[in-house]
C-alpha cells in the first residue's frame, strides 16, 4: 500500500470511531468493522489471523501503530522493526 497525505488521518479518524470505550485499543470485532469502513476486505481467516499477525505486544487488541501496520502490509512494522527478508521472502501481494 503506498501512503497518500491524507491517508494517517483517515485511519486515525475510522481507527477512533471504530474504538467504541475510547482507549486506544479495538478489539477483533472493531477491527473487522474498521476495514469495512475503509473498504478494505478482511483475510479468509477473519480478524483472528490480522490479529495473531498484527498484535504485536499480545494484548488481545490492536493498537493504532499495530493498526497503521496492519494497513500498511507489514506486521514487523507492528512490532517496531523493519520487515525482514525472512517475512518479504516468496511473498506475493497482489
Amino acid at each position: 500500500m503506498t501512503a497518500v497525505p491524507g491517508d494517517f488521518h483517515r485511519f486515525q479518524s475510522v481507527f477512533e470511531s471504530v474504538d467504541r470505550d475510547h482507549d486506544g485499543y479495538i478489539t477483533a470485532a472493531e477491527l473487522l468493522t474498521a476495514l469495512d469502513r475503509l473498504g478494505r476486505p478482511a483475510p479468509s481467516g477473519g480478524a483472528e489471523e490480522l490479529m495473531r499477525a498484527y498484535d504485536a505486544d499480545h494484548s488481545g487488541n490492536i493498537d493504532f501503530e499495530e493498526f497503521t501496520a496492519l494497513l500498511a502490509g507489514s506486521p514487523d512494522a507492528a512490532a517496531g522493526r523493519p520487515q525482514s527478508r525472512e517475512h518479504t521472502a516468496g511473498t506475493h501481494r497482489g
